[in-house]
This record gives C-alpha cells, structure tokens and sequence, in this order.
C-alpha cells in the first residue's frame, strides 16, 4: 500500500489563515506539488487555543480537497496555565488542578470538531517540581528533594529510576484516561485519539511512556521520525520498528520535521531531511505527515520541499511495491524500567548505518534459531538463559558482556561467554593500533590519529576469535564466537566506541559484524573496496531488498543472497533496479548464493526484487 501524505497545521496556522484567506492559497498550491492528502488542524499549542468557530471555519475551507483531522498538542504550556517545567521549551506540569481542567476543555473542544485527534509528542510527565517530588516521596516511602532527585536519575539510581518510571507512568495514564482520552469521548463517542511520540526512546522510561499501558488508553499511535544532525539517520526507520514490536497495528503513521537539532531556526541539510521521509516510507506505515504546514511555505526550506515534491512519487512507488514484513537481526522487544543504555545508547541506529539490518520482536515471538543481539539495557531484565533454552543464538554488545564479565549474570553468565572465572575482565578499554584478521595486520593512517579504543578485553577460557586488536605489543580478542549448550554466541568488544565502529575501525571490523547479519538473514552486504558505512539496507520477506546510500560520494559493494539461507522469497535474479538509480553492474550466481556487484550514486535509494 503506498503511504498517504498529509500535512500538520498548528493553532497559530489556523489563525493566521481565518485572518488572511490568500494566505490558505499559497498553502494549497504547496499542497499539490507534495500530493498532500490530508490535513491535521490543530486547536491549542503553547497557550494558544484557537475558538471553536475558528476550527470550524479551516475545516471547512479544507474539507472538500482533503481528508480533514484534528490535532493538538496538549503538553505545552501557556501563561493562563499553571505549574510547568522549562527545558528551554515549557510543558505543562501533570498534578497541577489548573492544568487538568485546561486539558479537558482543551480535549473537548477537539472532539467536537473532529472525529480524529492527533497529539503532538510533547504528551509526556517532564515536570520534577516540588509538588511532583513530594507525591512521588509519598508514594515510594523516599525524602528526596528536588536537586538530590536529579543527582539521582543523573547517577542513573536503579531504584529510584525505577520507582519514577512507575510513577509517570501511572499519573501519565491516569490524566491521560480522566482529562484526555474520556473528555473527549464524552462529547464525541467515535472520536479517536491518536498519541505521537517522540524519536527519543531511550527516555521513554523516564517520562512514563510504556506502551503496554499506554496501547490500553489510546486508539492509535504515530511515532516521530526526526533524525537531528548528528545522530544517525537509520534511527527514523528503527523507531518505527520499535514502537510496531509494541503496538502493533495500532500504529497508524510517522512524521518529520525540518528542524537541525542543533539551532531549530536554522533547517536541516537537504538530505538529510529527504532520508527522514525515505525512512519514514520503507518503515511500512500507512501516512506520513511533513510538519508544519507554515514551513512548506518558509524561504530558507523552499529547497527542502522541492526536492520532497520529485522524491515522493519515488517513495510511493517503491512502497506500493512492497508485499512483505523487514527482516533483521532480532531485538528484543522490552522497555527496561530502570538504568537504560550508557555506551551503546541508540547503538541500533549505528549499527544500521554500517548495514547491519535491525527487526524488534515480541520476546514471546522470539524463536528457535534466531540471532538476538543482546545489548547493555537488556541485562537484568531479558532472561538471556531462557533464550538460550529455546535455541536462540546470540550477539553480544561490549558493554553487554562488560557487564557479565563484572558478574552480572553469576558463574553461569561467565561460562556463556567463554570466560576465565579467576580474571574474566582483563580492561574496560584498551588503547590500540592495529587490528588482526586472518594473520594480516591492517591498520589506517592516512590523515588521521593511528590510535583507536576498544574494550572491553576479556580472558576467554575458550573460543574462536574472529579479529583481534593490536597495541604492538600484545594482540586482544575483539570479536569471537563460543559456543553454549549447542547455541552460538557472538561477542562483540567492538561496540562501546560507537564513532569508531561506525567509521575509523578498518572496514573489515564492520563486515565481520555485517557478516554475523548475513549468516542469519541469509542476505546482506559485503565490502568490495571502499569503505561501506552510512549504507543501510532493508530486506523484505515478499523478496525486495532496499537500499540507502547516505554519503555525498558513490559506493559499490556486494549484495549477497545466500539460497539455502535467505530469509526472504527468491524465485528470479533481478537485472534491474526498482528506481533505476542504482547500476547492477555485474551478477555472478552458483549453487549456494547469488552475488550482485551494484554501484550507488552518492545520497541514493534504490531496491532490487528476488521475487
């Protein structure tokens, strides 16, 4: 199904265009040119709340061009409300009395227009004022205050962390259920209240959004697919993955914005923002919504919007052409309470970048034969034995197995790494020069520092090692595969440094980790002669293995489909490419595999169908 484009207008859009209608007119012939479909009008953002009469008057003015819907973005704060917390943007506070009844009314007046709402990703519990520490002291038996209550969750406390995950996410749940989703439905019975969040999953946990409760509440879900400068762009199609794992199809769409991360009045690079809605595309959901309406029309983003005008009918093509589900190396589907992810925090989005497809899975979905990648977050709360006793294999993060050879998991998790039980952690980090494969030193030199870190360095009791670092005096294993109770495990010391995984170790540390994918998926990519990072690649069970170069040169590499492995449908050897960007310039096939030699243009998507 090709996905349906809409569009985003804030309350301050909606008055703007009640006050000049021409203003409606350039919107709609910028509507066009990006095929918008539909159109959210929003009612109240940061203390302005259009009239009733207002909402009415744009919907009407719309309605018969586009698919119309509500929105609102009810976290925000305004002068008329009361408490709030200030990030350098304010949000309401969620125990203030003041702020409930302005929530409701804010909820009711939406549903009286509209008979669906979408609410913006500020929906969340942000405030530690001292009202909010106080309850949540004398629900949890604590005497924290304010500052040492920070320190903690800075610390990252597991208790306190803990305890303050459910907390939020029980009073998000219950002003969720009495002053947002039941006013609403109060006035409009068929009325559905759609909860975006945010692309930041790694504080869901501190702000109370866990989406076994929250599923319960809302009737739909969309999920934001920014990727800021400077994070890794494979994050806006993972996100959407991760919130799926959870909702499932209550998901219903993603959205982007222009913003930078960095200075949000200064737009985001070109590709950077079309990789944003490319993500968004091959993520399988049914709309994607460009926010906001008022900057299709802003000078400094006109660029931004022409060039999404000629790549959505790209999008839509190679989209509608998709029949099957992603396929990747499995991530379990949990939402740790407590500590989170340190090091490897967002690894998933690098590890996307250098090819290494990624799927997050139920863990009651999770099967026999399946290669879970067991991270820094997943220790303590992931059964990692009871997986193993299903059959499963493993790959196991840095700071995943740091933390097991610091005991973590008992004796029992030393010998599922195939460690020494006197000195199972040799260093945390180790500072090197070289790495080793297969007896060749391989080193890079050429107009950067020649040293690297790695870690952690372990004292394996047994093991095959797959590469090692080199400090020119002594070699460590970095990568290794063991064995346990007839179930593979793969540790990985190459994870913790996530820069240096993503682009300054030698190419051949990332295509042996690429090659772990591979021997699971049964489709992937290997390096020809350049170094192949910011490549991702998307398969597909229907047989469609899409592309992505995210870098301003061409790359070549390999695309590999092993026949007795492959994981999705394979019944021709594609010629051409779906989009015609990327060249098939060479095919070589045999018994066992199928190897494609393509080249991509710099900032390109592409896809080749096996089936």
């Amino acid at each position: 199904m090709k996905p349906k484009i809409a569009t985003f207008m804030t309350a301050h859009t909606v008055r703007r265009i009640v006050k000049k209608r021409d203003y409606l007119d350039k919107l709609k012939g910028v509507f066009s040119k990006l095929s918008i479909e539909k159109v959210y009008i929003e009612n109240y953002r940061s203390g302005l709340q259009v009239t009733t009469e207002e909402l009415k008057e744009v919907r009407k003015l719309l309605e018969n061009e586009y698919e119309v819907s509500g929105g609102t973005c009810i976290g925000t704060w305004g002068e008329k409300w009361g408490r709030c917390a200030d990030y350098g943007f304010k949000v309401i506070c969620l125990t203030d009395s003041k702020n409930l009844s302005l929530l409701a009314k804010v909820m009711k007046q939406a549903a009286s227009v509209f008979d669906e709402i979408l609410i913006d990703d500020f929906w969340a519990n942000w405030c530690y004022c001292d009202e909010c520490i106080g309850k949540f002291n004398e629900q949890y038996g604590f005497n924290l205050k304010v500052k040492s209550f920070r320190e903690a969750l800075l610390r990252k406390d597991p208790q306190i962390m803990s305890c303050w995950a459910d907390y939020s996410t029980k009073l998000l749940i219950d002003v969720s259920k009495r002053y947002v989703v039941g006013p609403a439905k109060e006035v409009n019975k068929n009325v559905k209240v759609i909860l975006k969040v945010a692309e930041w999953r790694e504080n869901f946990h501190v702000r109370g959004l866990f989406f076994n409760a929250l599923k319960n509440v809302f009737d739909g879900f969309y999920v934001g697919t920014e990727s800021r400068e400077g994070t890794q762009r494979y994050g806006s199609f993972y996100i959407i993955e991760y919130v799926r794992a959870f909702v499932g199809n209550k998901l219903k769409g993603a959205w982007f914005d222009t913003y930078n991360g960095y200075e949000l009045r200064i737009p985001i690079g070109i590709n950077a923002y079309i990789e944003q809605g490319w993500h968004s595309a091959l993520g399988l959901v049914d709309e994607i919504t460009l926010f906001n309406a008022r900057a299709l029309l802003e000078e400094e983003k006109r660029e931004h919007f022409e060039r999404m005008s000629r790549e959505i009918p790209l999008m839509k093509k190679l989209r509608g052409g998709i029949r099957g589900e992603s396929i990747g190396l499995i991530r379990p589907a949990v939402q740790p309470s407590s500590q989170g992810a340190t090091f490897e925090r967002y690894l998933e989005d690098a590890l996307g970048m250098i090819g290494v497809p990624l799927k997050v899975v139920p863990l009651e979905h999770i099967k026999n034969e399946d290669y879970i990648l067991i991270t820094e977050e997943d220790i303590g709360y992931i059964d990692i034995f009871e997986l193993i006793e299903r059959g499963c294999n493993l790959v196991v993060t840095s700071m995943a197995a740091e933390l097991i050879a610091k005991g973590a998991l008992g004796e029992s998790g030393l010998e599922l790494l195939g460690l020494s039980k006197v000195m199972p952690l040799r260093y945390e980090a180790k500072d090197v020069h070289a790495f080793v494969y297969k007896g060749n030193v391989i080193m890079l030199e050429h107009r950067r520092p020649s040293g690297m870190v790695v870690g952690p360095i372990l004292n394996l009791d047994r093991g095959r090692v797959l590469a090692y670092a080199s400090d020119g005096k002594e070699s460590y294993p970095v990568i290794y595969i063991s064995e346990y109770k007839g179930t593979k495990v793969y540790v990985l010391c190459v994870t913790k440094y996530m820069p240096y995984l993503k682009t300054l170790y030698p190419e051949i540390i990332r295509q042996v980790v690429r090659d772990i994918a591979l021997e699971y998926l049964g489709v992937g990519l290997v390096r020809y002669r350049d170094a192949l990072f910011n490549v991702s690649v998307f398969p597909y069970t229907d047989g469609t293995v899409s592309l992505m170069n995210m870098n301003d040169y061409g790359v070549t590499f390999d695309l590999v489909l092993d026949k007795g492995k492959a994981r999705i449908k394979f019944s021709k050897v594609p010629k051409d490419t779906v989009l015609g960007k990327a060249k098939i310039e060479h095919i070589s096939e045999d018994s066992e595999k199928i190897s494609m030699h393509i080249r991509m243009p710099p900032n390109s998507i592409d896809a080749v169908k096996f089936a």
